[in-house]
């Protein structure tokens, strides 16, 4: 016999067998659940992650028997982020250690091992920000005649890549530098005044680029010598 069921709930069976000359009427019942199919929804937002920040999306599940797992079906996380679930939610969490894209699906598996998949998604780790400060020129003022060979110290807060310079007018005029790519260049100005340095780091596989505040440079004018004035009687 097949029994079909049009409803999720507890369905009830009942046997009866008649009884005869030499035996007593006879029943059975057997009951037991229905479970709704087991489902998964697919993330459709939250799913942009920054590198070296904390990071977590919930998935959720319905139906099913319970005591649900969860695993991933296809795909690998981002670096640093894993996989965990308890009751009908799973969570990927964690801080991501590299920038970029990956795709994955997740499957649930109840305790009739049923399962159900997500479609593929794809979470995106984005380079994080980051700062570059001059901590140094070696020396921030000259006299006269307005050149002078630097010795430039940057901090960058992480990551990697080239570092160069700018160089902009201030109150002095015609600043420049014989060098944008390196730290020890001459700066050179046409009149007295202050130049604005800056360090530029450039972008690399996990960090943006950054831009540091200025740095001062003076150029004053010379001292001139002493004058004397002497007289002479004719």
């Amino acid at each position: 016999t097949t029994v079909t069921t049009i409803t999720s709930g507890l369905c009830t069976i009942t046997a009866n067998q008649a009884g005869d000359d030499n035996y007593a009427q006879a029943s059975s019942q057997r009951s037991f659940t229905i479970s709704e199919t087991l489902t998964i929804t697919t993330p459709l937002s939250g799913l942009s992650a920054t590198n070296g920040v904390s990071y977590s999306l919930s998935i959720t599940s319905s139906g099913g028997s319970g005591g649900n797992t969860f695993t991933l079906d296809s795909g690998s996380l981002p670096s640093g982020l894993s996989l965990s679930g308890s009751g009908n939610t799973a969570t990927i969490s964690g801080t991501p250690t590299a920038a970029g894209q990956s795709t994955v699906s997740v499957r649930v598996t109840d305790s009739n091992t049923a399962t159900a998949t997500t479609s593929s998604f794809m979470i995106t780790v984005a380079k994080a920000s980051r700062t570059i400060s001059i901590t140094s020129l070696g020396t921030s003022t000259k006299a006269f005649p307005y050149s002078q060979a630097l010795n430039i110290s940057t901090s960058v807060s992480a990551g990697t890549g080239a570092v160069t310079y700018s160089v902009s007018n201030d109150t002095a005029s015609g600043c420049a530098l014989s060098d944008t790519t390196s730290a020890t260049a001459t700066l050179s100005a046409t009149t007295s005044g202050s130049c604005l340095i800056r360090a530029l780091v450039a972008t690399d596989s996990n960090y943006e680029s950054a831009t540091s505040t200025v740095a001062t440079f003076t150029f004053s004018k010379a001292s001139q010598a002493s004058l004397t004035i002497t007289t002479t009687t004719v």
